[in-house]
């Protein structure tokens, strides 16, 4: 009896130090603006609220800065909040923020990403967007 409590203590620590070790490791890995701080694994889920979600990245960004990040599940998404810092993302630096990160949803009904609104920015893209616009001028 002493062996399997023992064994599943020793389990259960195992998990959680690599849950936290994962996360650590994300948190770290790269350099997202600043936002409301998230939970392993769910992230921000339990703070949002999705029917006014725009209003509440609103008053979060009074208080992280104009563009924040909030993680839906392990997924991080950055929301731009003032015209000014979204005509520099779409406008002046367009090339540096052009594509996305691909969600297991998106790539399932786009075939891997093989579409202009999920593929990622380059030649093919620019390609496919050209034959798009001449077809439906």
């Amino acid at each position: 009896m002493l062996l399997s409590v023992s064994f599943g203590t020793t389990c259960f620590g195992v998990i959680v130090t690599s849950l936290v070790v994962y996360w650590l490791i994300q948190k770290w890995k790269y350099k997202y603006p600043p936002g409301p701080p998230a939970l392993p694994l769910i992230g921000n889920l339990l703070q949002v609220k999705f029917r006014k979600m725009h209003e509440q990245a609103f008053e979060w960004s009074k208080k992280y800065g104009p563009v924040i990040t909030i993680r839906l599940g392990p997924v991080p998404f950055v929301f731009v909040n003032t015209i000014d810092t979204a005509l520099e993302v779409l406008v002046k630096k367009s090339t540096d923020f052009a594509s996305r990160k691909m969600i297991p949803s998106a790539e399932l009904f786009t075939n891997g990403g093989k579409d202009i609104a999920f593929s990622d920015y380059g030649p093919t893209w620019k390609l496919h967007r050209t034959i798009a616009s001449k077809a439906l001028r």
